[in-house]
């Protein structure tokens, strides 16, 4: 399956994750976990025994999951704590001798819309009963962990959970990328300044002499302050996010690197350097008439480009 069609079963993946409550989204889960986990086990409440506070595990190794989802986490943090703690006990009175194995890993999954937030109290109930219980893990699984578990499978099971994937040539006006995605997250949540800056590593400013980037270099330090925005993006996503984007900036690095330039006046090269560069930060900038959200939109794009520049996923490693 390649990359395009791809981003489009992400879509459409997340299109039911987010309109999916209860038990429509432990449904979701039970079919993704079924089929990337050969010893996953649904089970399937039981009259008034009901499921006994376990909504599928891994008996060979010890790992049991209970899914929580309404359609509002944040107006039911109460709800998510009472219900973790009741589910849990529940699940050790009646799970931990029926299996060698006994309950190793205990995971809350929750429906968070792939916002990445867990109230802090979850993870404090998990970590104390963790320690209670004497787990490995017990940790919350979330939209993001699903995801990643999705694009796990082979191309025919990722087609059989969501049915069918469209021709990408048939829907040329819609916008399926993730690097779409990833901008709009930028626009729309601004960061602090000097918080963002901080993430930026020591040798920045070397990568950026190494590569003769004297026009870009301004561009790219700049664009380094925003860079929380992009990295708060990815850590509320699966990795298959980061790697659609590392490997679409990289495709537009070697292709830049192809294109013969005329000759420069410039002894280190710079200026063809810089050349390449806002020749990719044009093909990944949305084009749009209005010149003041066009400059937000380069801006944004800037911030993704410097995330990726500082990772040496475009442009050159000095260590090399």
């Amino acid at each position: 399956m390649d990359l395009n069609r791809k981003h489009i079963a992400r879509l459409m993946l997340r299109n039911r994750i987010l309109k999916a409550s209860g038990d429509e989204f432990e449904r979701i889960f039970t079919e993704i976990m079924s089929a990337s986990r050969p010893d996953f086990r649904q089970v399937k409440p039981q009259g008034a025994l009901g499921d006994r506070k376990n909504d599928g595990f891994e008996p060979k190794a010890g790992r049991y999951f209970q899914v929580y989802a309404p359609e509002d986490l944040r107006r039911r943090k109460q709800n998510a704590l009472n219900k973790l703690e009741e589910d849990f006990q529940g699940l050790y009175t009646h799970w931990t001798d029926l299996f060698p194995s006994g309950i190793q890993e205990f995971y809350f999954v929750l429906n968070d819309c792939f916002s990445g937030a867990v109230f802090p109290s979850i993870h404090e109930t998990l970590e104390r009963i963790r320690r209670q219980y004497g787990l490995d893990r017990c940790e919350p699984f979330l939209t993001k962990h699903l995801e990643e578990e999705f694009f796990s499978l082979s191309d025919d099971r990722i087609v059989s959970i969501i049915d069918f994937i469209p021709n990408p040539e048939s829907i040329p006006l819609l916008d399926y990328s993730v690097l779409g995605e990833v901008i709009r997250h930028v626009l729309e949540n601004p960061v602090d300044l000097v918080q963002a800056g901080s993430l930026r590593a020591p040798d920045f400013d070397e990568k950026i002499r190494f590569n003769g980037l004297r026009v870009a270099g301004h561009l790219l330090n700049t664009a380094s302050y925003q860079s929380g925005a992009v990295e708060e993006y990815f850590a509320a996503n699966s990795d298959f996010e980061r790697q659609s984007v590392r490997d679409t900036l990289n495709g537009y690095y070697l292709d830049a690197m192809r294109v013969e330039l005329p000759d420069f006046d410039d002894s280190d090269g710079g200026a063809a350097t810089d050349q390449r560069f806002l020749e990719i930060l044009t093909r990944i900038t949305p084009q749009i008439e209005d010149r003041r959200k066009q400059k937000e939109l380069q801006e944004a794009a800037l911030a993704i480009m410097a995330v990726f520049f500082e990772s040496c996923d475009i442009f050159e490693n000095p260590e090399r």
